[in-house]
């Protein structure tokens, strides 16, 4: 569970890095290459990329599996200007960039989808 967002709600730095290493976490590669390249990787892949991939998916799996970790994502998203922190562009582009990387892997967009439903 994500207990550092949690304590840590009022500190925008704070927020801003923990959001940004999950993202970190769950993607696949390189996300600032062009989109010729990337599509070339993805025909091509090397034995890095391909276990790069791997734990990107394995780990959005992970997350996406506990419900509690998508439903703090979302009270983050509709405390905006309650809280300053949460109220925060990066914080809330954080957010979003984790979701959208959760979408891009087949496994976790069913679990995903349930979250966001039972929420």
């Amino acid at each position: 569970r994500l207990q550092a967002i949690n304590d840590d709600r009022g500190d925008v730095e704070v927020l801003r890095g923990i959001l940004e290493i999950l993202h970190v976490a769950i993607r696949s590669g390189d996300e600032d290459e062009s989109e010729s390249v990337a599509r070339r990787k993805a025909e091509n892949p090397s034995a890095q990329e391909s276990i790069l991939a791997q734990v990107g998916e394995s780990n959005a799996a992970i997350f996406a599996g506990d419900e509690h970790n998508v439903s703090l994502l979302l009270g983050l998203l509709e405390e905006v200007g309650d809280n300053d922190a949460c109220g925060d562009f990066y914080v809330r582009y954080g957010i979003l960039r984790i979701f959208n990387t959760l979408i891009a892997f087949k496994s976790s967009t069913p679990i995903l989808q349930a979250a966001l439903l039972a929420s």
